[in-house]
């Protein structure tokens, strides 16, 4: 291994493999482990009208190839069952941890109440985490009791991932 300090550059180098340049300001795989890619697909999900919808799904995706895997990063991509239902992410999308917001109007706690549609406050985020070794994702669902119904049209989450330690 060695290390370069200099001109105010940071440069860690492993068998000629880069670990680390604070120039470049790119993530380095420290380890990384084997590609995780597939689908989750939602049915219409309604709430409103009487029936709220507060839900957490967790579906296990696979698990990490070495212990010390803490971090997913990738790229994700929302379809839609229908071309009209509007909102989607219909091109890959890097995903470098945290949540991804699909949908988010004035849910309390997330935005106070702003952004409110007629008093219909609704949210579905997902994210990916490593949770005692298993590879999950993690998908909420949050939609108000009002007095009119709201549906989320069907959708399909696509990802690619990868496991892994990142400097």
């Amino acid at each position: 291994m060695s290390i370069d300090l200099s001109g105010g550059r940071l440069l860690i180098e492993k068998d000629g493999v880069t670990r680390l340049n604070s120039d470049d300001r790119f993530l380095h795989g420290v380890n990384t482990g084997l590609p995780i890619s597939g689908t989750f697909t939602t049915g219409n999900i309604q709430g409103g009208n009487g029936t709220p919808q507060d839900v957490t799904v967790v579906r296990q995706l696979g698990t990490v190839s070495h212990p010390r895997h803490r971090q997913v990063i990738g790229v994700v991509k929302v379809t839609l069952a229908n071309s009209e239902a509007g909102l989607a992410f219909d091109r890959w999308t890097t995903y470098m941890g945290g949540e991804i917001v699909y949908v988010m109007d004035g849910e309390p706690g997330f935005q106070n109440a702003a952004g409110d549609n007629s008093g219909c406050y609704q949210y579905v985020g997902y994210k990916f985490a490593i949770d005692n070794g298993a590879v999950n994702l993690y998908a909420r669902v949050f939609l108000r009791n009002t007095p009119a119904l709201y549906t989320v049209i069907n959708h399909t989450l696509n990802y690619k991932l990868r496991t892994g330690n990142w400097t």
